[in-house]
């Protein structure tokens, strides 16, 4: 009997006023522009669709709203409302709606700003704005905003911005930016930006920008179609530009222009144009231009001009132009037509089609004129007497 008393006083205390407030809230709120204003149109409590109201509003549905300042709170999707600005807290059973919305914004499907959207945000399903998202947005789906993202985003699908992306991002798939990206990335799936992104970014199978990449970026595919800079790591990794800094690619690395640093493709590293530094790669390591520094290749080590510092090619190691440094590979070591070594040549074959300054060592070993010694078991210089020419174990001359 008691508990059945307390039960009814609840009912009279609670959930009868409440029905009968949301009665008079539809009531009110279904007139466009009617409103109950205590104790005047512009501030206190409003129940009903006051366009311009500061203090606490409580409508069914935002129509034709101009500005309300305080707490607002929505049972009904908003009708059209788009240049309403609505400053403070937002609560929508269904979504609060507005042109600008600033402060918290909670709504039990959505968030929506046909302008633009600041502060805390958080929509069930989505949130997202025509215009720029600033704060802390989250949005059980997603997140997009047709102008920037500034802040801390989150979307269990995706977070997306037609511009730019700055702070921290959290995309469950994906998160892109038609512009830049800058700060934190997350993505299961993919985080790219059209144009630079700069930070640390993860994507799960792929991270890429039209643009630049810079800072940490890790993906299964990860490339930009200009320059990296810094820690890259994924399976395949490349630059359409320079490649600069720490980069391990499982599979493969590459760079259009120039690649500096500490360089890994399991498959292969290669350059279009200049490699500094250390560079390995599994089967080979190449460039089109020069190659300075530690190059190793598991099977072929070389590169279009000339070639400087340690070299190891499992089978072969060459340059287009000279050579200068050690060289060593199981195959042949050779340079380009009328090309120079400088330094030591150690291959079973070494055809060195210029000068040789210094040791070549290898079975056979042959050069146009030499500095220094051959040691093989034949050992053949050019320009050397014609005793001289050609001799087994060793082959000797000084300029």
């Amino acid at each position: 009997m008691k508990k059945t008393i307390r039960c009814i006083r609840f009912l009279s205390i609670i959930v009868f006023p409440a029905a009968v407030l949301l009665a008079v809230v539809y009531q009110i709120g279904c007139v466009e522009a009617q409103s109950l204003d205590i104790p005047n149109r512009r501030y206190g409590l409003s129940i009903g669709n006051s366009r311009e109201f500061t203090g606490l509003r409580i409508n069914f549905r935002d129509r034709d709203v101009d500005e309300i300042k305080g707490v607002n709170i929505t049972l009904w999707k908003a009708g059209k409302n788009e240049s309403a600005d609505i400053n403070g807290l937002s609560l929508g059973v269904f979504s609060p709606e507005a042109g600008n919305l600033t402060g918290v914004q909670i709504g039990g499907i959505g968030v929506q700003a046909h302008g633009d959207l600041t502060g805390l945000s958080l929509g069930l399903l989505g949130a997202g704005a025509g215009g720029d998202i600033t704060g802390i947005t989250f949005g059980g789906l997603g997140t997009g905003a047709g102008g920037d993202i500034t802040g801390l985003t989150a979307g269990l699908l995706g977070a997306g911005a037609a511009q730019d992306i700055t702070g921290i991002t959290f995309g469950g798939l994906g998160a892109g930016a038609g512009g830049d990206i800058t700060g934190i990335t997350f993505a299961l799936l993919g985080a790219g930006a059209g144009g630079d992104i700069t930070g640390m970014t993860v994507g799960g199978l792929a991270a890429g920008s039209g643009g630049d990449i810079s800072g940490l970026t890790i993906g299964m595919v990860t490339g930009a179609a200009e320059d990296v800079t810094g820690i890259t790591c994924g399976g395949v990794t490349g630059a359409g530009g320079d490649l600069t800094g720490l980069t391990l690619g499982f599979l493969g690395a590459g760079a259009g222009g120039d690649m500096t640093g500490f360089t890994l493709g399991l498959l292969g590293a290669g350059s279009g144009s200049d490699i500094k530094g250390i560079t390995l790669g599994g089967i080979g390591a190449a460039a089109g231009g020069d190659v300075t520094g530690i190059t190793f290749g598991g099977i072929a080590a070389g590169c279009g001009s000339d070639l400087t510092g340690l070299t190891v090619g499992g089978i072969a190691a060459g340059a287009g132009g000279d050579i200068l440094g050690v060289t060593i590979a199981l195959g042949t070591v050779r340079t380009g037509d009328d090309n120079d070594m400088t330094g030591a040549a150690v291959s079973a074959y070494n055809r060195i089609n210029g000068d040789v300054t210094g040791l070549s060592l290898g079975i056979v070993n042959i050069a146009n004129d030499l500095n220094g010694f051959q040691v093989g078991l034949i050992n053949y210089v050019r320009d050397n007497p014609g005793y001289r020419r050609i001799l087994p174990l060793v082959n000797w001359n000084f300029d």
